[in-house]
């Protein structure tokens, strides 16, 4: 019988526990279904320790053998990216048989750009039915021949359309993000928030919903004069709260004409006491949909609006609250 876990008394962040604790959810939901293709249960960039391969262990998720190696018939089911070849070789010690790659997630699909895939097993691979990007560095922005880029999110969207081939493959994305701006440049600033600014003026409702996460003062500068709002200069909490907005509303975008129909299961931030990074971090469902095809723009404005009806946080003792 799977072992219970406390996240929230765990020894470590108790925060980090709770999103843990998140993921794990998404896992047991997705185990029970089953998909059109034999393609891993659960894709992820662990670090050397591996606490939610821990977790997935812990839970019966990763059945061991007896001299606690993962059996040949389960070696699909989880896959680690490890860029760090030390990382890599200290998780396959802790779990060996893990199927392990020991390169960058742009690596494996082929850079973040649109015109190269990754084929045979690798493509396979990509096609996990949750997919866990726990990055632990602030959103990367450029903007390059005048567009707006974020090379993170670039890669969320590519392997939106690796699920999206057929036969597709709905699948669950976990992303967690470093909730700190002060890296971007001041044209991406502009940007982001004229990208902000025309949907708040096109879709009331999730304006109104925006009100509520940014802040009224935030959001009216946002709309009044976008070319204005200096987001590196903010409150390390506004610029979380300007994630929270941003990224999904991004990832809706980059997504819903291909096909996908955009759940946002949990929106939350977290940290800021005791000196700790303040975090963002998502839980994104993808279901397939028929209406894209011919209905993309309705797709987009019920993800906009789900994005921001069930957000939150994680305090300092890893309990969890709901706006």
């Amino acid at each position: 019988m799977p072992r219970p876990v406390d996240y929230a008394m765990a020894a470590e962040r108790p925060e980090k526990q709770t999103v843990r604790g998140l993921w794990l959810e998404e896992v047991k939901a997705q185990n029970v279904t089953e998909p059109p293709e034999r393609v891993p249960l659960y894709l992820t960039l662990p670090g050397a320790r591996g606490r939610d391969i821990e977790l997935l262990v812990e839970q019966d998720l990763l059945p061991l053998t007896e001299t606690g190696a993962v059996a040949d018939s389960e070696s699909m089911r989880v896959v680690a990216i490890e860029g760090s070849p030390e990382a890599a070789i200290a998780l396959q010690g802790r779990y060996p048989g893990l199927k392990v790659l020991e390169e960058p997630l742009h690596g494996l699909l082929r850079s973040t750009g649109p015109f190269e895939f990754p084929r045979g097993k690798d493509r396979v691979l990509c096609r996990a039915q949750v997919v866990n990007l726990d990055f632990d560095k602030p959103l990367h922005a450029s903007v390059e021949q005048g567009q707006l880029v974020f090379p993170a999110l670039s890669l969320v969207a590519k392997l939106a359309k690796l699920h999206g081939a057929d036969p597709h493959v709905d699948w669950t994305l976990c992303l967690t993000l470093n909730g700190q701006l002060e890296v971007w440049p001041e044209d991406v600033d502009k940007k982001a928030c004229r990208f902000l600014a025309v949907n708040f003026e096109d879709d009331p409702k999730f304006s109104e919903l925006a009100v509520e996460v940014l802040g009224a003062n935030l959001h009216e500068s946002i709309i009044q004069d976008p070319g204005s709002v200096d987001i590196r200069n903010c409150t390390e909490e506004e610029q979380q709260r300007f994630l929270m907005v941003l990224v999904p509303k991004r990832i809706a975008r980059d997504v819903c004409a291909d096909g996908w129909d955009v759940q946002t299961v949990e929106n939350l931030r977290y940290g800021g006491s005791k000196g700790r990074a303040r975090m963002v971090t998502w839980v994104l469902r993808f279901c397939w949909d028929s209406r894209a095809s011919t209905e993309a723009d309705v797709l987009y404005r019920e993800a906009l609006r789900r994005s921001l009806s069930k957000r939150g946080w994680i305090d300092s003792k890893g309990r969890l609250a709901h706006d």
